[in-house]
């Protein structure tokens, strides 16, 4: 009944509250990160280092970023195995072998990225494991890119600042060379100098 009650609540609580690594010196897991090929197989691990007899474990998965949360992915036991509505099991499966508790994700697909991390329920506390990290591998090409981009934006923009000072120094400039004194001139008389009443028109 406990194992029953653990795999139907699990998914709820982790809803409520975002994973936190409690109890993970409780753990050993192998390997901590994966760099794998579209289509290859991967077989996680881990081993719950319990004091009591435990036999039952649940595997979670949180995509990459601050805003996900994680998504339970299946309940293994020894009597028992419960995965997740929904789940694909052509692509993921699972098992319990003695005390460990592996996870096999099939023919690895760019959606399945992320971190991994088993969990157990033992005197009504929750504890997880550390993350095991499943990626594609890097492109170097993209890295390049991110880098020129990353040295080549901020010059950019300063030049446009620098340009555009510029362009306005050169208008305000012009402006004040146009300007022209529009004061009245004297009008002279031929033989003559200008009366006092002729001096302004």
């Amino acid at each position: 009944m406990a194992s029953l009650v653990t795999a139907l609540l699990l998914p709820l609580v982790l809803q409520l509250h975002p994973a936190k690594v409690l109890g993970s010196s409780l753990f050993r897991t192998s390997p901590e990160m994966v760099q794998a090929s579209l289509g290859e197989t991967v077989k996680l691990r881990c081993e719950v280092m319990h004091s009591n007899t435990l036999t039952s474990c649940s595997w979670l998965y949180q995509k990459p970023g601050a805003a996900s949360k994680p998504i339970f992915l299946m309940y293994l036991s020894k009597t028992r195995n419960k995965t997740a509505e929904g789940l694909d099991t052509r692509y993921i499966s699972g098992y319990k072998a003695n005390d460990n508790f592996y996870l096999i994700l099939h023919r690895f697909r760019e959606e399945d990225q992320g971190y991994y991390f088993c969990s157990f329920l033992s005197n009504s506390v929750l504890y997880f494991s550390n993350f095991m990290s499943v990626f594609l591998p890097v492109d170097p090409r993209k890295l390049d890119f991110a880098c020129d981009l990353y040295i080549w934006a901020p010059l950019v923009g300063t030049s446009g600042i620098l340009l555009l000072s510029l362009v306005i120094t050169i208008i305000c400039h012009r402006r004040n060379r146009r300007r022209v004194c529009k004061c009245p001139r004297p009008v002279v008389r031929q033989g003559g100098k200008a009366s006092p009443s002729e001096r302004f028109i």
